[in-house]
């Protein structure tokens, strides 16, 4: 996936805001629909936040590992990971739980 430039800042912000576990998906989209990203949805900021694309990293089913990629990366291999933890649930969520 090519990326254009002029939305590589949205990426890191969303990186940004959910490597904090502060806030849930749903509000990271209305704060990026905000700041002008009016094509962010709930989907695409998972796909966004789970692709390790954006880390500069390649993953295939062939391999089991992540393997470097010849491009830029956005975000940084830890910020991925780190986020990875915590979208997993391996790493406790700072954002608040809702009880029915």
């Amino acid at each position: 996936m090519i990326v254009p430039s002029d939305e590589s800042p949205y990426i890191e912000e969303a990186f940004r805001l959910a490597e904090k576990g502060l806030y849930k998906q749903t509000e990271i989209v209305t704060r990026l629909r905000q700041s002008s990203f009016k094509k962010a949805t709930k989907g695409l900021l998972n796909r966004i936040l789970t692709n390790p694309v954006y880390a500069g990293l390649i993953k295939t089913k062939w391999m089991p590992d992540h393997v470097p990629g010849l491009h830029k990366a956005i975000v940084t291999k830890e910020t991925f990971f780190r986020l990875q933890d915590i979208l997993q649930g391996k790493k406790p969520s700072l954002a608040p739980k809702m009880r029915n």
